[in-house]
């Protein structure tokens, strides 16, 4: 995901399971994360601050995420949806919400 200024993109590492920016100009990446968790979803925060991204929590699954974008503070659970997936797909324009979508996991009933 491109940072809106254009300067920074943020990834998932596979090795270290985690999120990562790396500043364009200069190719340095810094580690935002140490959960050791599978990342997805990854966008930034309209005004470039934050990031937002889907991370694997064990066995309750996946949850959406925030992490300042600089690496400072620690990343914290926005939202964990009932069943499996919570999964990240942008912000507002304003940058107040997170948007997500979930599966849900169920037994049908007749």
């Amino acid at each position: 995901e491109l940072s809106p200024d254009g300067r920074r993109i943020a990834f998932p590492s596979q090795e270290p399971r985690d999120l990562f920016v790396a500043e364009l100009g200069t190719q340095v990446a810094t580690r935002l994360t140490f959960n050791d968790e599978l990342v997805a979803g990854v966008t930034f925060s309209p005004d470039g601050r934050r990031i937002a991204y889907s991370g694997l929590d064990g066995m309750r699954g996946w949850g959406a995420r925030l992490q300042d974008a600089d690496g400072t503070g620690k990343d914290s659970l926005y939202f964990h949806a009932p069943g499996l997936f919570t999964a990240v797909v942008g912000w507002t324009p304003t940058g107040g919400l997170i948007l997500a979508q979930r599966s849900w996991v169920g037994c049908a009933r007749r």
